[in-house]
């Protein structure tokens, strides 16, 4: 590969990882770092037990509060016992569910049903146990019970319409809030609970308009207006208002109610829209101040949950949880895990403690262990996104496919678990397993922004693969479902830049721009004018590069990746012209991105191979090789020079390094063979052709090379041998290079006069040697013992500057 297609493919190789880490831009959002306010369920009042005495009130309490008459006195003492064993039941159940002892709680009011079984408040109180452990089909079930009761029971009626919520039955849930408020217009709660169904069928501006109304009524007591303000705040967090949430959670807090719920939801409007704003950014446009901003907001995040937990005793496990969450977006992912490892444990207990619970809730503790896991595997996820050290990252990726198969496990149509192992198996370059799992996440997702995202990367998976009619239609089907999308835009236009279709390409970069006009966007739109010019030698597509990299950098003075590439833009611009202005930007590059081995290996070879400066290169070189060893285009690179300054032991020593460090990197067998075969260590040559055979048996250069040396040898029959399957190697369009192959298997069969007419008639295109014709008609002639007419094809050689005129008289030489 020459220097010129081995740059060009590395700047092609990182516009594709770029428009890949777009793509994980919206799926970050969708599963690597799950939005609090869909997953948890909202900060609302936790419903009143259900009273032991039956003078307590049971129906609506409003604006002006009603009393249920008094029930009829015991007609006997039989009566009277049972009445006195249900109000102690009720009491020690109610007891034993203000302490999580659900289990308990859950068998005093069963007994309350053994005792009378048309006793509402039995279902009721079971109906809060399911409720708070989110079992909502169970909750439905015995809420439904308490009203079949007693038509006009308030806090059941209440708690039926939040069950029918959680379930997402809205219209069910509307029609509960409804029957109240006929029962009594003027319940605040009942007025409350329809606003907040209004807010979930996305009818926002009725809801608040209802809630404001209640919330600026002096006359309603505190706690009232607190609930409202409370669901106000969830409203608004609904629509990403955050700022507008924070002020009702503040004022929730001043009215001294329901703190816990209020401290939490307060600590998630800064982190939320923190966290949406970082996730945005690609890892090379993040600055320290980025960096910052969310961790300063997962600190306040973290500190208003702790207050909910420790100062307002919110004792659902939750709460860890969602400091988990905090910590891990201030990088504290061992903090995270031991929170995380908590509210494991606190399930855990719960379960231990509600085993019947556990065995029959439809909903409840699965999922409470799905969102431990889920969370943990999130934050493996981070970590081997942040990883540089390759085995560690490995240890995270299985860390994460560990937990995920354990979601699965709890609900296999879990779709965040599938997205997270597509996102695994991506990472490590298993693009069909990927897809595969991808596929799973959108069978089973059911938002639209989540779907598009997993079809986005299903596209990048195709589109690195080169399945472009695939990758094309995956990010269609994105665009289908979300038309403002602009990630999938850019995947698209990468597929249609790696076919040069460039002016494709830069209308969806441009509608992509359009909606999000940042440096990194500026940036892959540079990289497909560069593209477009280094195949049209377009001076304006140059220029056009220059000029949006140069916005890029006004926008983000340190973005390195648009230093990097005005100086690759530079390098190429007029042939070199501008060698130094790219090199001033490889070194800008280098400030912002000091440990990066490639800008390194970029000036060394801009040295090395535009401005003739081995000394430079070698430098270069070896600091790219310094920073990372494993480099194998560097250790290639470093040995390439060497070999032209004709030092072949310090060659030698590179090239076999950048086999170590990638067994398959052809270029340096190549390389290598070149130097065996110049020193005439054919036996050398040989083996690492074979070793070529091994991993690459179709690439037809090796077949070629192994042809030469046998042509070299005068084993003439195992040359031609091995030029004719090079030739079945060769693209159908490749006629020079079959012409090629054919000529020189005349002078093998020594028909000297047909071989040099047929490499006088080869028609080469401008991408071949200049002096490829006159290098084979002059080895005709070596072979034939004309040693003056072979001289006459040498001097052609060095007048056009050919590389091939030192061979060729190496050959001449040995003439006898």
């Amino acid at each position: 590969m020459s220097t010129l297609q081995s740059l060009v493919s590395f700047c092609w190789l990182s516009a594709i990882t770029f428009a890949l880490l777009l793509s994980l831009g919206d799926f970050r959002s969708a599963y690597g770092q799950p939005d609090v306010s869909f997953r948890i369920p909202d900060a609302r009042p936790k419903l009143p037990n259900p009273p032991p005495d039956r003078n307590h009130a049971t129906t609506s309490r409003g604006l002006e509060s009603s009393k249920l008459p008094s029930s009829k006195a015991a007609s006997s003492a039989a009566e009277k016992e049972k009445q006195s064993m249900i109000k102690e039941a009720i009491t020690a159940g109610n007891k034993a569910r203000d302490e999580s002892q659900y289990e308990l709680a859950l068998a005093s009011y069963e007994k309350v049903k053994e005792l009378d079984p048309k006793d509402e408040r039995a279902f009721y109180g079971l109906g809060n146990v399911y409720s708070d452990l989110a079992c909502s089909d169970n909750a439905i079930r015995a809420y439904a019970d308490a009203i079949r009761l007693k038509k006009d029971f308030r806090d059941a009626l209440i708690g039926l319409g939040n069950a029918y919520a959680n379930k997402e039955r809205f219209d069910e849930a509307e029609a509960q809030f409804r029957a109240l408020l006929n029962t009594n217009p003027n319940d605040v709660a009942g007025s409350i609970g329809f606003a907040s169904i209004s807010g979930k069928k996305k009818q926002y501006q009725e809801a608040i308009t209802k809630l404001n109304i209640i919330t600026s009524n002096l006359s309603i007591d505190d706690k009232d207006r607190a609930n409202a303000h409370l669901v106000l705040g969830n409203l608004y967090m609904e629509q990403n208002k955050y700022p507008e949430a924070a002020v009702e959670f503040k004022k929730v807090i001043e009215l001294k109610q329901f703190l816990a719920g209020a401290y939490i939801r307060l600590g998630q409007t800064e982190l939320l829209p923190a966290m949406s704003r970082f996730s945005a950014l690609v890892n090379e446009e993040v600055r320290i101040e980025d960096r910052e901003k969310l961790i300063k907001a997962a600190k306040f995040a973290a500190e208003n949950i702790r207050k909910a937990i420790y100062e307002h005793d919110y004792i659902h496990p939750y709460g860890y949880l969602l400091l988990a969450q905090a910590l891990m977006n201030q990088f504290s992912y061992q903090e995270a895990e031991n929170n995380l490892q908590t509210y494991l444990g606190k399930v855990r207990d719960l379960e231990n403690r509600s085993s019947f619970l556990a065995a029959n809730c439809d909903y409840g503790f699965k999922k409470l262990y799905s969102f431990g896991y889920l969370w943990l595997a999130l934050s493996y996820h981070q970590q081997s996104q942040r990883e540089i050290d390759t085995q560690k990252k490995a240890e995270y990726q299985d860390r994460v496919i560990e937990h995920a198969k354990q979601l699965i496990q709890l609900n296999e149509s879990d779709p965040s678990a599938y997205g997270l192992l597509g996102q695994v198996y991506l990472s490590k370059g298993k693009y069909p397993e990927a897809i595969e799992q991808f596929g799973k996440a959108i069978t089973y997702e059911t938002s639209v922004v989540t779907k598009a995202s997993m079809y986005e990367l299903i596209g990048s998976c195709y589109s690195i693969m080169e399945r472009d009619k695939d990758a094309i239609a995956a990010y269609n089907a994105a665009l289908t479902l979300r038309p403002d999308t602009a990630s999938a835009r850019w995947g698209l236009a990468q597929v249609y830049q790696s076919r040069g279709e460039f002016d494709e390409a830069i209308r969806l970069k441009k509608e992509a721009m359009g909606q999000e006009p940042n440096a990194s966007s500026h940036w892959m739109l540079a990289v497909t004018y560069f593209k477009k010019a280094l195949q049209n030698n377009s001076e304006s597509d140059f220029e056009e590069a220059i000029k949006l990299l140069n916005k890029a950098i006004e926008m983000n003075q340190g973005f390195g990746p648009a230093y990097f590439l005005l100086g690759q833009v530079y390098k190429f611009y007029k042939g070199g012209a501008h060698a130094d202005e790219a090199i001033a930007n490889y070194e800008l590059a280098a400030k912002y991105n000091p440990k990066d081995a490639s800008i390194y290996l970029q000036i060394g070879d801009l040295y090395y191979s535009v401005k003739k400066n081995n000394d430079a290169a070698i430098k270069y070189l070896r600091d790219a090789i310094r920073l990372d060893p494993n480099l194998a285009r560097a250790h290639w690179e470093l040995g390439s020079v060497y070999r032209d300054t004709g030092n072949d032991a310090e060659a030698i020593k590179y090239l076999l390094e950048a086999i170590r460090s990638d067994d398959k990197y052809q270029d340096a067998y190549f390389g290598l063979i070149s130097i065996y075969k110049s020193q005439k260590n054919y036996a050398e040559a040989i083996k690492l052709l074979k070793r070529v055979f091994e991993f690459a048996p179709k690439e037809f250069w090796a077949h070629k090379e192994l042809a030469k040396i046998h042509e070299i040898q005068q084993k003439n029959d195992e040359a031609i041998k091995y030029y004719q399957q090079a030739m079945a190697l060769l693209k159908p369009e490749d006629t020079f290079g079959k012409g090629l192959y054919s000529c020189r298997i005349e002078r093998l069969r020594r028909n000297y006069p047909q071989a040099i007419r047929c490499f006088q008639e080869l028609k080469p295109s401008s991408t071949e040697d200049p002096g490829q014709q006159a290098y084979d008609i002059g080895f005709v002639h070596v072979a034939s013992g004309n040693k003056k007419a072979a001289l006459v094809q040498y001097e052609q050689l060095k007048q056009v500057k050919s590389s091939m005129a030192g061979e060729l008289m190496s050959h001449i030489n040995e003439m006898k």
